[in-house]
């Protein structure tokens, strides 16, 4: 098929669809441009960025820390009505997520209390989004920590998060903190030993995910990158093994849990944008009938992956020379519109609806059922317990 020239799209898409979402726009573009390192990271946050209720703790969050900065904290017109309004708000969200000990906990508060409960739903959302979701909450509010521990949900080791943020008053140790795009380093020394008392780096996902960066495994930075390379794949590779002998901590601690596992698909960014515009082309479009969304859509996709055409004879011939064995061919829009109307009977669109209707299936699976956090806690089973596993999600 001819190279598709995406600048087009835009200007397709406006015209056939201009108060929708377009495939050229901008958080789009973003996933097919997330850096290789941390691409599945942000493919998670991404996920979870989609999902409902994420979406209502970090409304509900926003709301109250918004409020609290401009009614409670400078108590500026925030009387018993108000109160009494705030905490009906709070109450039913604790009970909209099931909190029911934080619920019983306000149930008789006063208004003199406000900070208190303020401080207990901000805590009881953070965590529920931080175990049940894998999302951690950030703001950069300054009052923010009169009602909310921002250390609390620290992936790292939180001693060394503390001596990171601090000066270093011992005069025989020296310290180098190091933020880049790929990485954080604290290096920490005893200039008298001449030896590293810390020397710690943690990947610099760029999303508000957890990470899971719990293993900690020792290395020598001055070896050549393939010797490092290979040490790392061997041990990738063995734990994802059924019988290794590297543990995943619900193992380790003998407690059992089922989670059922799916494979993903092995797809490019390119793809997986693809598939997160139809997902929320679908969950946004104002148009409620749902044979025309899904035939908007194939409008769009066509465009951009043209149609599917038999091969002539001598195509095929030639073809299973290149070891291609295939009887279809994909032709553009624009060779496609010069065929004569006899022969476009035959053709079809490369993506059918029923490959959209799939795509969206799959995409909804992943966000309202939560299937994302396999991306970055996957489990398979092993010896009786479900555990890690790391199929390939993502090529360039």
């Amino acid at each position: 098929m001819d190279e598709f020239d995406e600048s087009c799209l835009e200007d397709i898409e406006e015209l056939y669809y201009p108060n929708q979402l377009k495939r050229n726009d901008k958080i789009y573009k973003n996933i097919e441009d997330i850096k290789s390192f941390e691409f599945t990271h942000c493919l998670a946050y991404e996920f979870a960025m989609r999902n409902r209720k994420v979406n209502e703790l970090l409304n509900f969050l926003d709301f109250l820390f918004m409020y609290y900065n401009q009614t409670i904290y400078p108590k500026k017109d925030f009387d018993n009505d108000e109160f009494n309004k705030l905490k009906t708000y709070c109450k039913k969200i604790l009970h909209d997520f099931n909190k029911i000990d934080s619920y019983k906990k306000i149930m008789n508060l006063e208004y003199k209390d406000i900070q208190f409960i303020c401080n207990l739903v901000v805590e009881t959302l953070i965590e529920e989004l931080y175990e049940k979701y894998y999302v951690i909450y950030k703001n950069d509010l300054g009052f923010s920590d009169t009602i909310y521990n921002k250390n609390r949900f620290i992936e790292r080791d939180k001693d060394l998060t503390k001596l990171s943020q601090e000066k270093i008053l011992d005069k025989n140790c020296v310290n180098v903190v190091n933020n880049n795009p790929f990485y954080n380093s604290y290096q920490e020394a005893d200039i008298n030993k001449k030896a590293f008392i810390f020397n710690t780096i943690y990947p610099n996902f760029k999303t508000a995910m957890r990470d899971f960066s719990d293993t900690k495994v020792t290395l020598n930075l001055s070896l050549p990158e393939k010797d490092l390379l290979s040490f790392i794949s061997i041990i990738k590779k063995d734990y994802d093994d059924k019988d290794s002998s590297l543990k995943h901590i619900y193992e380790l601690l003998g407690e059992e849990f089922h989670i059922g596992f799916e494979e993903l698909k092995n797809l490019t960014k390119k793809e997986w944008a693809d598939y997160f515009f139809i997902y929320d082309y679908i969950k946004e479009t104002e148009d409620k009938n749902i044979t025309t969304i899904y035939q908007k859509l194939q409008e769009i996709f066509t465009f951009m992956y043209g149609y599917k055409i038999e091969k002539t004879s001598e195509e095929i011939k030639n073809d299973k020379r290149k070891r291609d064995n295939s009887k279809f061919k994909i032709i553009s829009s624009e060779k496609y519109n010069k065929l004569d109307s006899t022969i476009k009977k035959s053709v079809k669109p490369n993506i059918s609806i029923d490959t959209l209707k799939n795509r969206y299936k799959f995409m909804e699976n992943l966000i309202e059922n939560l299937k994302y956090k396999f991306l970055i806690n996957k489990y398979k089973k092993r010896r009786g317990f479900v555990i890690n596993s790391n199929p390939p999600i993502y090529s360039n």
